[in-house]
C-alpha cells in the first residue's frame, strides 16, 4: 500500500509539474503568436502604401522602410515584388537602369548556386524594391518566380488574397547562419473573392524576410523567466510528413533535457502554414517543481510498518513535513505572485483594474506611461479621472445599468474610446474590457491600447491619396494644354502644306512667301515647345550642365531687347533696359533663355505702357528685374505660377496661350545658378519678376 501510494503520489506531483509547464509554453507560444502578428501588421501597412497609389517611388519605398526597421527587429529586409509580364520586362529592366543600377536585370539561379539572367517567361516576380539595400544587392532583381517554393508561395498568397510563408531558409545575410521565412501578402488592382478574378488582377507582391530566431527569442524574452530549464524547438511541418528546424531555444543548463515530459504544441494558420512547437524540460526544472510528498507517503508508510509504538513520533514528524508543504507552498505562491506583477509591469499595453464602484485597483506601468499620472496618483480613485466628456458623464450610469441587468456594450467586446492624460490633452486608443469574479467581489480589467500613431498613420495614407489625385489632375491639365498647343502650329503647318505640293497649280511668289512665313513661324514655335519639354526633363532629371563664365550682364539684356523689340512694337509697347555696370559669373545662353522667357510673358500680358529690364548689384549677387504695365495677376495664383505645367489661366478660354513651362523652366535656372527669383503682381496693374545671380570673381 505504502508502494503503490508513493506511485500514485509521484504521478500526481508529475502530472502537476507537467501542467506548470503547460502554462510556461503556452504563455511562451502565445506570445509568439503576439510577436508574429506584430510582425504581419507590417506587410499590411506596405500593401495599403502600394494599394492607394500606381506611382509608389523607390525614394518613398525607402523612407517607409526605414521608419518600419526603427520599430522592427525581426524583420532582416523589405521587397516591393510587381508581377511583370514578358512584354514589360525590358521597361522594368531599363527603368532601374536609369534610376542608378546600371547592371540591373532578372535574374536567376543557375548551376551552382550562380546568379544568371532569368529565362524568357510568360511572367515574372522580381524583386524590384528592396530595403535595405546593403547585404541584400544578390537579390536586387532575382525573380522569385524561377524557385518553385517562392512560386509556390506567392501562387499561395494571390490566390487567397492572405499572408503566405515560404517554408524556412537559411538567411545567408546573418553571420549566425539563422532561419528565416519570406512572408508575401498580395497587392490588387482592385479587390475581389474571386479566385480567377484574384489571378488576373493581381498587381505585385510586398515582402518581409522575418528572422525566425530573433522573432521567438523577442516572444521569449518578453514573459519572466520562466523559460529557465525548458529546451524549445520550432519546427516547420511539410505536407509530405518532413519537418524544418526553424529555431532551437536551448536552456543552456548544460544537462539532457528530460524526454518523458516532452510536450507539443500546432500553430495552425501562420501565413499557410503548420508550425509546431516541441517543450522538454531539463532535470534542473523538474527539480525546481518537484515536492517531497510521495516520499513522505512512502516513508510514512514503511515507518508505520514498522515502529507502531514511535506513533507519537511520526506524528510530530508528519507535521514538520506538513509545515515545510505549507511553507513551500508559501513561497511558490510568492514566486508565482512576483511573476505576474512582473507580466504586469512589462506589458506594453495599458492594464487598469477597477472594482464594482469604479475605484481603480491596479494601474500598471504602461498605463502611466499614456495617462501621465503614477499609480500613487490614481489608485483608489474613480476612473472617470481618466475619461473626457461625454464618456466622464455617463460612465457611472452604464457601470450601474449593467450590474442591474447584464446588458453589455463594451465589455468582452472592446472598442475605441478617448482617453485623459494628467495635463488635460486626450488621445485615442483601443479599449477591451473583461470582467471576473475573485469570491464574492467583482472586478473590471481594462486593456488599453494607444492608437495614437496608427490614427497619424492613415491620417498620412488619406493625404498621400489627396496628393496623388491632385497630381493626376495636374497632369490632365497639362495634357489638355499641351494638346491645345501642340495641335495649333501643327495645324498650320499641314493646312499651307498641301498649297505647295501640286506643281502645275502654285500660287503666286508673293503668297508662296507668305505661306513660307507661316510655316515658319509655326514650326519655330513648335519647336520652342518641344525644347521646352526637353530643358525641363533635363532639369528634372539632374542633367542640365551650366557653362559658367564671366560677362556683362546689361550688354547681354540690350541685345535680348533689340532683337524682342519688333514684337513689342507690333503691340505698340516699349522695351527698357536700366543697366549699372555689372559683371556676373553665369551660363550666358541660359541667362538669355530666362530674359527671353521673362520679357517674352511681359510682352504677351501687356497691352499699353511697356516693359522695363533693371540690372543693378548687391553684395555679391546681380539683382535682375523685368517690370511690365500688363494685366497682372491675383495674389492667390502667385504661389503656383512657378510650379511645372502651371498657369495663373489655365482654361481653356485664357488670354494668351501657353504650356506652364516657362517659368518653371525659369526659376530652376536661377536656382541652378544658386539665385533665387520672385514675383510681385497687382491685378490690372502689372507684375515685377526679380531674380539673383552671382557677380563675377572681379565684382565680388
Amino acid at each position: 500500500m505504502s508502494f503503490a501510494m508513493f506511485k500514485f503520489v509521484n504521478k500526481w506531483d508529475d502530472d502537476q509539474i507537467f501542467l506548470d509547464m503547460k502554462i510556461d509554453v503556452e504563455e511562451r507560444v502565445f506570445r509568439l503568436k503576439q510577436e508574429i502578428e506584430l510582425n504581419r501588421e507590417v506587410l499590411y501597412g506596405m500593401k495599403n502604401l502600394f494599394s492607394t497609389s500606381d506611382e509608389i517611388t523607390r525614394e518613398k519605398f525607402d523612407i517607409f522602410a526605414a521608419d518600419i526597421f526603427k520599430r522592427h527587429a525581426d524583420i532582416q529586409a523589405l521587397e516591393w515584388i510587381p508581377r511583370v509580364s514578358l512584354a514589360m520586362r525590358e521597361k522594368y529592366e531599363t527603368s532601374a537602369q536609369e534610376q542608378g543600377y546600371p547592371d540591373f536585370q532578372f535574374t536567376e539561379k543557375g548551376p551552382e548556386k550562380k546568379f544568371l539572367k532569368a529565362k524568357e517567361r510568360d511572367e515574372y516576380f522580381p524583386v524590384f524594391y528592396v530595403y535595405p539595400m546593403e547585404g541584400n544587392e544578390k537579390a536586387f532583381g532575382f525573380d522569385l518566380g524561377s524557385n518553385f517554393s517562392r512560386l509556390n508561395s506567392i501562387e499561395s498568397a494571390r490566390d487567397s488574397g492572405m499572408i503566405s510563408f515560404t517554408e524556412g531558409i537559411t538567411l545567408v545575410q546573418e553571420t549566425g547562419k539563422q532561419k528565416g521565412v519570406l512572408a508575401f501578402l498580395p497587392v490588387y488592382q482592385t479587390p475581389s473573392f474571386d479566385i480567377l478574378e484574384r489571378q488576373k488582377n493581381i498587381k505585385g507582391f510586398v515582402l518581409a524576410v522575418f528572422r525566425i530566431g530573433n522573432l521567438f527569442e523577442s516572444a521569449i524574452k518578453s514573459v519572466h523567466k520562466m523559460s529557465l530549464g525548458i529546451d524549445m524547438k520550432l519546427y516547420d511541418d511539410l505536407e509530405n510528413g518532413n519537418s524544418i528546424l526553424l529555431h532551437h531555444h536551448s536552456s543552456r543548463t548544460g544537462l539532457k533535457p528530460a524526454k518523458k515530459m516532452e510536450m507539443q504544441t500546432i500553430l495552425n494558420d501562420i501565413g499557410n502554414r503548420t508550425w509546431r512547437v516541441v517543450a522538454i524540460p531539463t532535470q534542473p526544472y523538474l527539480d525546481r517543481h518537484a515536492t517531497l510528498r510521495a516520499q513522505l507517503f512512502f516513508s510514512i508508510g514503511i515507518f508505520f510498518t514498522i515502529l507502531v509504538t514511535a506513533y507519537i513520533f511520526l506524528l510530530l514528524k508528519r507535521t514538520e513535513k506538513v509545515e515545510k508543504i505549507v511553507e513551500d507552498r508559501t513561497a511558490d505562491l510568492q514566486e508565482r505572485e512576483m511573476y505576474f506583477s512582473s507580466i504586469l509591469n512589462s506589458a506594453v499595453n495599458g492594464i487598469i483594474s477597477i472594482d464594482h464602484n469604479r475605484i481603480i485597483k491596479i494601474f500598471n506601468p504602461a498605463a502611466e506611461k499614456m495617462f501621465g499620472y503614477t499609480a500613487g496618483e490614481v489608485n483608489g480613485n474613480n476612473v472617470k479621472m481618466l475619461m473626457p466628456e461625454p464618456y466622464k458623464k455617463d460612465h457611472d450610469k452604464y457601470v450601474e445599468h449593467y450590474l442591474k441587468t447584464g446588458e453589455k456594450r463594451i465589455i468582452g467586446i472592446g472598442r475605441e474610446v478617448v482617453g485623459k492624460r494628467k495635463d488635460g490633452s486626450t488621445f485615442p486608443m483601443d479599449l477591451a474590457v473583461s470582467e471576473m469574479l475573485i469570491g464574492e467581489k467583482r472586478m473590471f480589467v481594462g486593456i488599453i491600447t494607444d492608437v495614437t500613431e496608427r490614427k497619424e498613420f492613415e491620417k498620412g495614407l488619406i493625404a498621400a491619396k489627396e496628393m496623388a489625385e491632385d497630381a493626376n489632375r495636374t497632369k490632365s491639365e497639362f495634357l489638355n494644354v499641351m494638346s491645345h498647343e501642340l495641335r495649333t502650329p501643327l495645324t498650320v503647318i499641314l493646312g499651307n502644306s498641301p498649297l505647295l505640293t501640286n506643281p502645275d497649280d502654285l500660287p503666286d511668289a508673293e503668297e508662296i512667301a507668305d505661306i513660307a512665313r507661316d510655316i515658319e513661324e509655326d514650326g519655330r514655335h513648335l519647336l520652342t515647345l518641344i525644347n521646352d519639354l526637353l530643358d525641363i526633363s533635363k532639369i528634372e532629371a539632374g542633367k542640365m550642365q551650366l557653362n559658367k563664365e564671366p560677362f556683362e550682364a546689361g550688354m547681354q539684356a540690350e541685345e535680348i531687347a533689340e532683337n524682342m523689340k519688333a514684337l513689342s512694337e507690333k503691340k505698340g509697347i516699349f522695351i527698357n533696359v536700366e543697366s549699372v555696370d555689372v559683371t556676373i559669373h553665369a551660363d550666358k545662353i541660359r541667362l538669355k533663355q530666362i530674359l527671353i522667357n521673362l520679357i517674352g510673358n511681359a510682352i504677351k500680358f501687356t497691352e499699353k505702357g511697356g516693359i522695363t529690364v533693371q540690372i543693378t548689384r548687391e553684395h555679391d549677387m546681380g539683382i535682375f528685374q523685368v517690370k511690365d504695365t500688363g494685366t497682372g495677376m491675383k495674389e492667390e495664383d502667385l504661389p503656383l505660377i512657378f510650379d511645372v505645367f502651371q498657369q495663373a489661366d489655365s482654361s481653356s478660354t485664357r488670354s494668351a496661350s501657353g504650356t506652364g513651362l516657362g517659368l518653371a523652366i525659369t526659376r530652376k535656372l536661377v536656382e541652378l545658378h544658386g539665385g533665387k527669383i520672385s514675383v510681385e503682381s497687382e491685378l490690372g496693374k502689372g507684375t515685377i519678376f526679380t531674380f539673383t545671380l552671382p557677380l563675377g570673381k572681379e565684382e565680388e
